[in-house]
C-alpha cells in the first residue's frame, strides 16, 4: 500500500529552481500533490509553546483555500501540528522527511500513524533517501532546502535563535521565495528567531490573509472562518465586551468558566480574528472595529 515512487528528471518546477535540486526524489502517496497551485511550507520549533500550538492551527487554518498545500518536515512540535491543521481543513499537506518513507523508516516513529494519516487524505512523503540509508542528524538540515524548494513562501510560527525552521527561512530566501514570520513575545526564547526573522524583512504576519495577499490567492469560493466564534471565544467576547476596564488574563479566567489550559488559545485565536488586542503584557480589550 502506498508504494514508493522515485522520481530523477520530473521533479516540481519550483524544485528544479534551487541551487542543489536533489539527485533523486522518493514520494510515496500522491505524486500530483507537489504540483499543488499555492504550496506553503509551515515550520518552527519542536518544543512549541501554547501560542505557537494555537497560531499554527489558526494560520494553517486560514489558508484554506483552493490550491493550497501545506508542506512540512514531519517533526515534533510546529511541523506536526501544521499537518494535522491541515488534514483537519481538508487541505493537501506534504511531508518532507529527513529519513527514508518506508514504514520501518520514518522518523520520528510517533508520527508514523500521522503519516499514514496524510497518505489517507491525498497527500504525499518526500525523501531524497532511498530505502536503507541510515538517519544521520545532519539529513534534517539538509532536507530543509527542499521543503523550501517546493514551496513558493515558508511561514516560521516559532523558533528560538538556533533552530532548523531558520535554516528552511534561508533557503527560501536563498531561491527568491517569500519568507514570513509570526511575531512572539520579545521574552519568550522560542520567539527570538522568529521575531528576528522581522527585523531583517521577513514579512510580519499578523493574520493568514497577510499570506494569501502576498501569494495573490483570491477570495473566490471561499468559506470565510473568521467572523465565526467558537463557544469559548464568544464566552471570552461577551466577558471583555460587558467591562468596564481591560481585563487581565486571570480575570478572564476568573469571569468564565473557562479553564487556563483553554483560556490562552482561545485569546490567541480571538487576537488573531482581529475582535481582541492585547494593549499591554496579558491584558485584552475589544478591538475597535
Amino acid at each position: 500500500m502506498f508504494e514508493i515512487q522515485t522520481i530523477t528528471n520530473k521533479y516540481p518546477l519550483l524544485l528544479k529552481e534551487i541551487a542543489k535540486p536533489p539527485e533523486q526524489l522518493f514520494v510515496r502517496g500522491n505524486v500530483e500533490v507537489l504540483e499543488s497551485k499555492y504550496p506553503v511550507a509551515v515550520v518552527g520549533t519542536r518544543r512549541c509553546t501554547a501560542y505557537g500550538r494555537a497560531t499554527t492551527k489558526q494560520f494553517v487554518g486560514g489558508l484554506a483555500r483552493p490550491g493550497v498545500c501545506i508542506v512540512s518536515g514531519l517533526a515534533l512540535g510546529v511541523d506536526q501540528i501544521a499537518h494535522t491543521a491541515a488534514l483537519e481543513n481538508n487541505i493537501p499537506t506534504v511531508a518532507v522527511l529527513g529519513s527514508p518513507i518506508d514504514d520501518e523508516s520514518i522518523y520520528p516513529a510517533s508520527n508514523q500513524t500521522l503519516a499514514t494519516k496524510i497518505l489517507e487524505a491525498g497527500g504525499a512523503l518526500v525523501s531524497e533517501y532511498p530505502v536503507g540509508t541510515p538517519t544521520y542528524p545532519h539529513n534534517f538540515l539538509h532536507r530543509n532546502r527542499i521543503i523550501a524548494g517546493i514551496s513558493l513562501g515558508t511561514l516560521v510560527v516559532e523558533a528560538p535563535a538556533k533552530s532548523g525552521a531558520l535554516s528552511t527561512a534561508q533557503h527560501s530566501l536563498d531561491a527568491n521565495r517569500s519568507v514570513y514570520a509570526v511575531p512572539g513575545s520579545i521574552t519568550s526564547m522560542l520567539s527570538k528567531g522568529s521575531n528576528e526573522l522581522i527585523k531583517q524583512g521577513a514579512l510580519c504576519a499578523t493574520n493568514p490573509q497577510d499570506i494569501l495577499d502576498d501569494l495573490g490567492i483570491q477570495q473566490n469560493n471561499i468559506k470565510e472562518n473568521n467572523g465565526i466564534l467558537s463557544k469559548e471565544e464568544e464566552q471570552v467576547f461577551e466577558v471583555l465586551q460587558n467591562a468596564a476596564t481591560p481585563l487581565h488574563i486571570d480575570e478572564l479566567i476568573e469571569q468564565s468558566t473557562i479553564d487556563t489550559s483553554t483560556i490562552s488559545r482561545v485569546i490567541i485565536s480571538l487576537v488573531l480574528k482581529d475582535r481582541i488586542k492585547e494593549i499591554e503584557a496579558n491584558t485584552y480589550v475589544i478591538a475597535s472595529v
